[in-house]
């Protein structure tokens, strides 16, 4: 009995052990949490240098454009620069940093903690390798954040050399001193002024101008008016003998059709007489030599006269052939007494 009750106790303590155990391996797991302590995952080292990193502690977030990507590992005093305050942060390895991102210590609200920012750069800028320094900016670490008038001061100060390096305010007045004279702003808007006044006379006689010539514009426009109504009757009785001639005119063109056909037949057939007298006459000339001796002297006698008739007809010829492809093409041309424009004769 004795020892069953022993190995029941001895069991209890093992159990009381291991949660005694379990509970100090939570409690050490949950100091190291808040202090900082981050076991390696692959993450990346970058630095960054502050003036001033009051509020910023080991462990707080690090955050790329809002988003949560890191904790500060380490903030000490540079050992290059001792004005200077220098902040270890881990990221993760899937952050790309670039050259022109730029890192500030901030805080979301005035009772959130104070946390390390990473601006997002741009996308065609060089990355930033491992174990370097992200570009930093300084801000006071007080509740409200001044701007820094003596940056601002500088700025304008350039601007205004800028401007007046981009205006020459050098070169003229160095010319000036010379002698030489230029405009001044007030001159230039008075010149100005002048030129605007000038405009408005011009604008006042066009103005007048208009008025005096109104009435002589309205009887134009009138005279315009009656024009217009007069082509429109004219184009009106032009539809209207157009329309009553319609029937007449097909009739016409159908006559007209047929005359052309039987013209062309005419046409060719003559055309077809010339070419065999022209066939004859040709055989004529090339056998002069088996003619009689008078046929001969004949022949001799008049052989220029011959050969003008047969270039005549030839042309005759060709001059038919031309006329019957015209009326078989355009049938039409028998009416107005030419063929159509773009045919190629003439």
């Amino acid at each position: 009995m004795n020892v069953s009750k022993s190995k029941e106790f001895a069991k209890k303590e093992i159990i009381a052990g291991l949660f005694v155990l379990l509970s100090l391996g939570i409690l050490i797991a949950f100091v190291f949490i808040v202090r900082g302590y981050r076991p390696y995952t692959g993450e990346k080292v970058y630095y960054a240098k502050f003036k001033n990193t009051l509020g910023l502690d080991k462990g707080a977030d690090v955050r790329y454009g809002g988003l949560k990507v890191g904790k500060v590992v380490d903030i000490f005093q540079d050992k290059e620069d001792p004005t200077l305050v220098c902040v270890k942060i881990a990221v993760s390895k899937d952050v790309q940093l670039n050259q022109k991102c730029v890192a500030s210590v901030e805080q979301v609200s005035l009772t959130s903690a104070r946390h390390l920012e990473i601006s997002t750069g741009e996308l065609d800028a060089p990355k930033i390798p491992e174990n370097s320094y992200i570009p930093s900016i300084n801000k006071s670490g007080a509740l409200v954040e001044l701007p820094d008038f003596s940056s601002t001061v500088a700025k304008v100060e350039q601007l205004i050399e800028d401007l007046r390096d981009f205006l020459g305010m050098e070169v003229v007045r160095a010319e000036e001193k010379n002698g030489k004279t230029f405009p001044r702003v007030a001159q230039l808007t008075e010149d100005i002024k002048r030129t605007m006044e000038k405009g408005s006379e011009f604008i006042g006689e066009l103005n007048d101008l208009l008025k005096e010539q109104k009435p002589q514009i309205n009887e134009v426009v009138v005279e315009l008016n009656q024009i217009e109504k007069e082509l429109k009757k004219v184009l009106e009785r032009a539809n209207t003998i157009l329309t009553e001639s319609r029937e007449p005119l097909k009739e016409t063109l159908v006559n007209v059709k047929e005359l052309a056909l039987r013209l062309q037949k005419v046409v060719e057939q003559g055309s077809n007489s010339l070419e065999v007298i022209l066939k004859n006459l040709e055989k004529l000339t090339t056998n002069i030599d088996s003619l009689s001796g008078e046929a001969k002297i004949w022949f001799s006698k008049n052989r220029r006269t011959i050969e003008d008739i047969v270039v005549d007809l030839k042309d005759t010829i060709r001059n038919l052939r031309i006329l019957s492809q015209i009326l078989a093409e355009q049938p039409q041309s028998l009416l107005t007494g030419k063929p159509i424009s773009g045919s190629g004769r003439k």
